[in-house]
């Protein structure tokens, strides 16, 4: 992927004089156009540009690539198998329920206590969510899983020691409920805590007016890892709701550096032509 970016971009510098607009056109498809055109709109550099810029730009979009990262948490938003969840009120299938059709758990996830997925993409709606699926951050929640009474959903990871991660996520207490609620990531062979949002024993109290967004950040072991949404209610059945969680590595320092003096490049190269 990052030879077809350097590709494109030596030859829009150091080919033809052209704006480089019209190469990134022709890369439409390409995960990286919006970096190319936040860097290059409308730069036109001729034949005669210096190696040293070429390789500058190309070391540039080299950082960016590396720097994207995506998520290793696994269906975070719950939409997997959102729509197997037909059986009002939306409550995990149990083998001593014959009455319950719904899948045992939500794909990727391990639940434990009583719990289940709602949203707009089962077939049950909101029924343990809070008032409303918008996010106090922006944006709307679609499916969303839910703890009732004390649990726990949980998922097994893996991540590259050493390297520190921000895991987020939106949270929920069901309408007209004060519910509490706890995030962890623990080390599955020790059960160190790597990072956390609350505990067990102080959590968190989210709004049951809409969906309110939170993040905390862990650095990773060598060993395989367990992130963890658990509920502490007070009462016997308050209910907590979790979306869109994710995990994804913090950028490096240095990468980010390169991109900022890639551009600084880039800007003395323009100026230096329409001098």
């Amino acid at each position: 992927m990052k030879s077809k970016i350097h590709s494109f971009v030596s030859a829009a510098i150091c080919g033809k004089t052209r704006p480089i607009r019209t190469v990134g056109s022709s890369i439409r498809s390409h995960r990286y156009q919006k970096e190319f055109h936040m860097f290059f709109k409308g730069l036109s550099i001729s034949r005669g540009c210096s190696l040293a810029a070429a390789a500058l730009a190309v070391a540039t979009l080299g950082a960016m690539a590396s720097t994207a990262q995506a998520s290793i948490i696994l269906n975070g938003d719950f939409s997997a198998n959102a729509s197997s969840f037909t059986n009002t009120p939306g409550y995990y299938g149990d083998v001593a329920n014959p009455n319950n059709s719904n899948p045992n758990n939500a794909t990727n996830w391990v639940p434990t206590g009583n719990g289940g997925v709602n949203g707009t993409g089962t077939g049950v709606g909101n029924v343990f969510g809070p008032a409303s699926l918008s996010i106090n951050t922006g944006g709307i929640v679609a499916d969303f899983a839910f703890i009732q009474g004390g649990g726990t959903i949980s998922q097994n990871f893996s991540a590259t020691a050493g390297q520190t991660y921000t895991v987020s996520f939106v949270a929920g207490s069901r309408n007209t409920q004060t519910a509490d609620f706890y995030a962890n990531v623990t080390d599955s062979t020790t059960s160190a805590v790597l990072g956390n949002l609350g505990t067990s024993i102080a959590p968190i109290v989210p709004v049951n007016t809409e969906f309110t967004s939170y993040s905390f950040n862990f650095t990773a072991t060598a060993d395989p890892l367990v992130l963890n949404l658990g509920n502490s209610p007070t009462g016997n059945d308050e209910s907590v709701s979790f979306s869109n969680v994710m995990a994804a590595a913090v950028p490096e320092p240095a990468a980010l550096g390169l991109t900022g003096v890639g551009a600084l490049g880039l800007l003395l190269l323009k100026r230096r032509k329409t001098a």
